[in-house]
């Protein structure tokens, strides 16, 4: 049994149970805990209701003049794997987890927003409201302060593997805060790659954020804006990721990490470093990185049968580069498991299949 089985099992073991897990204290509440668990959208208190979580509904509500988040798990979790319906107790226990960093840590306690108060057996979270807004647009500044969060998560030893659009938010200052939890889970950075222990060295911070957020911003972005001006912004992202895991590198080493991590994070460095090198070596880093969080995403959604309209979006672009560029990807080993073993045609035909397949899981919210 792997670690992801083991955590997975533990987690429904505690849910089965009926236990209680609480953060903060009631008394904090802005409200009785009784209406803070009633609010709906009809609520007089509610200014806002967010639905477009797969597991839970938040609402912004306002009190005495003061602006608060109340997220409610749903009854009906929409994303049906495991990992899905067990996502607002990791939320918890994570959020549990990042109280005790905090007071040591400016970096954590700018960028993780305050529980006041959490149950599981009420369904409930209680935040402030966070001032600010998704990222429409990224640019040096905010990729630095993004990866400046991940390092600091990653060296409190908890690896989020859920950093899509919905669950970054950016303040005033353009300081980023994450608010979303329930896909972080507690691992050893000394010792193994991520929460599934050294399975899978494909899997780390920056990758989950160009998986689940930047690729698919980068596929809008040159929709809008060319080629030319996206390789420029992947560029730059590239020269913060180089900089941001030399710093990782430091602490890995300071701290006494496993040789196999230190390689690791090396050839990933170099990797990145050879391809800012010259135009045509960004380029092919482009492709590569693209498709693999393409690919990846396609697999997430597929998995957990909470397909969009934008999972439609990347198996075509998918399907595009297979047509195209098949040579390519293969000589660069950039198809995934059980993919390296199959042929064009075998691929083509596979991700035809998982365009009808996502057409039939689209969610309905």
């Amino acid at each position: 049994m792997d670690l992801s089985e083991i955590r997975r099992n533990n987690q429904l073991e505690f849910l089965n149970s009926g236990a209680e897990l609480q953060i903060g204290n009631v008394k904090d509440l802005p409200l009785p805990l009784e209406v803070v668990r009633n609010i709906n959208v009809d609520s007089p208190y509610v200014k806002k209701c967010l639905s477009s979580g797969l597991t839970a509904i938040v609402y912004q509500i306002e009190v005495d003049g003061k602006q608060y988040a109340v997220k409610k798990v749903r009854d009906n979790i929409l994303v049906k794997n495991t990992d899905g319906q067990t996502s607002f107790l990791n939320e918890l226990q994570r959020r549990k987890d990042f109280e005790l960093f905090r007071e040591n840590n400016k970096i954590i306690d700018n960028g993780i927003n305050k529980t006041i108060y959490g149950s599981l057996l009420h369904g409930v979270i209680v935040t402030d409201w966070i001032n600010g807004n998704h990222i429409d647009v990224y640019n040096r500044n905010i990729l630095r302060n993004m990866f400046q969060l991940l390092n600091q998560i990653h060296f409190c030893g908890i690896f989020e593997w859920d950093l899509c659009p919905g669950n970054i938010m950016l303040d005033a200052k353009e300081n980023v805060i994450l608010f979303d939890f329930g896909y972080s889970y507690k691992f050893n950075p000394l010792k193994m790659y991520h929460s599934n222990g050294k399975e899978n060295p494909l899997f780390h911070s920056i990758e989950r954020f160009e998986t689940r957020a930047f690729m698919q911003y980068l596929l809008d972005f040159e929709k809008k804006n060319g080629h030319e001006m996206s390789i420029e912004l992947f560029r730059i992202e590239k020269e913060e990721a180089v900089n941001a895991y030399n710093d990782r590198l430091v602490w890995l080493k300071q701290n006494d990490a496993d040789a196999d991590i230190i390689e690791t994070f090396l050839h990933i460095i170099e990797t990145w470093e050879n391809a800012l090198l010259s135009d045509k070596n960004l380029e092919e880093l482009y492709d590569l990185e693209r498709f693999r969080s393409y690919v990846l995403d396609i697999y997430d959604d597929i998995s957990g049968e909470s397909c969009t309209p934008g999972t439609i979006i990347l198996i075509d672009e998918v399907i595009s580069l297979i047509n195209d560029k098949h040579d390519f990807l293969r000589e660069n080993d950039a198809y995934l498991w059980e993919d390296k073993k199959a042929d064009k045609q075998q691929l083509l035909k596979k991700f035809t299949e998982m365009l009808q397949k996502a057409k039939d899981l689209q969610v309905k919210k």
